[in-house]
């Protein structure tokens, strides 16, 4: 539970920042388009996600920790890849 509500945390976190920079990098007639379309398509995504969860929870049952790990992994490892190009972004504006 401690290991989603920090996984959980850093999500909110990455997406203020890269709310910000869309902001910045957007011009002003077309951030409502892009704004919106970021919204429908995670939107849509939530739904696949939680499927693919509860899919693998199920499969794993008692061995639920395992499932929260290796998510917590591939977190941190998108964000250390990500890294070097938000650098760049931030270094742009």
């Amino acid at each position: 539970l401690i290991s989603v509500i920090v996984i959980m945390c850093f999500a909110t976190l990455f997406t203020i920042y890269g709310q910000t920079i869309m902001q910045k990098l957007t011009p002003n007639h077309l951030l409502g388009k892009l704004s919106s379309v970021v919204t429908v398509i995670s939107m849509c995504a939530l739904p696949l996600g939680q499927a693919i969860y509860g899919l693998l929870f199920g499969w794993a049952e008692a061995r639920s920790f395992i499932i929260v790990v290796v998510s917590a992994f591939i977190c941190f490892l998108i964000a250390l890849l990500s890294k070097k190009a938000l650098r760049n972004l931030d270094s742009e504006l």
